[in-house]
């Protein structure tokens, strides 16, 4: 695999990660209505907001670590 191949397959696994993690984190299983609570709220709400808080998480991530990869060579910043 070149070097080049190489990091549009990470760009775009860079791009989709998020997009699968927000898709899997909506509370899609909680269809019945249910009496359990986590933390005086309904469990879909504290599945949603460890979601978002786990989302967040991902992103800094992600930014911290591909900001490069994902700015690619044509972006120059020093100038």
């Amino acid at each position: 695999m070149t070097f080049e191949l190489q990091s549009k397959v990470k760009r775009l696994f860079y791009l989709l990660l998020p997009l699968a993690f927000i898709i899997i984190s909506v509370p899609w299983f909680f269809s019945k209505n249910s009496e359990s609570m986590i933390l005086g709220l309904p469990n879909w709400v504290a599945f949603s907001l460890l979601g978002a808080a786990c989302f967040a998480l991902l992103m800094a991530i992600l930014i911290g670590f591909g900001w490069e990869l994902s700015a690619g060579k044509h972006d120059d910043d020093s100038r």
